[in-house]
Formats: C-alpha cells, structure tokens, sequence
C-alpha cells in the first residue's frame, strides 16, 4: 500500500528533515555491508571447523 509522505519528514523513519543527522537509506546499507561481511566470516569459520573435523576426525570443541 503506496501512503502519502510528507516533504518535510524523511519516508522512512518520519523524522522531520530539519532534525536529520544520518541518511536513513546511507545508514542502512552501511549496516547491511557490515551483516554481509559477518555473514561471510560465519561462513569461512563454519568450513575451517569441517574441514578440522574432516582431517582429524573430532569435532571442533566450542568453549
């Protein structure tokens, strides 16, 4: 459903455009990056452990 915004306030978070200190859109795919390049350290630790567990045949002990 397409609302009608107003000129004044920022469409995303509604904060009057005069009170801004960070562009909502900028901020939000910054914050998106970050979560890809944890996304893809998760994924790198994740085949290390099976790859430890492929060589030696124990599973990786989490402490």
């Amino acid at each position: 459903m397409v609302q009608q915004t107003s000129p004044e306030n920022c469409p995303a978070c509604k904060t009057p455009l005069n009170q801004l200190v960070v562009n909502p859109y900028a901020h939000a795919n910054e914050e998106l990056q970050k979560l890809q390049h944890l996304a893809v350290l998760q994924q790198a630790a994740q085949q290390t452990e099976q790859k430890y567990t492929a060589i030696t045949g124990q599973p990786v002990a989490h402490v």
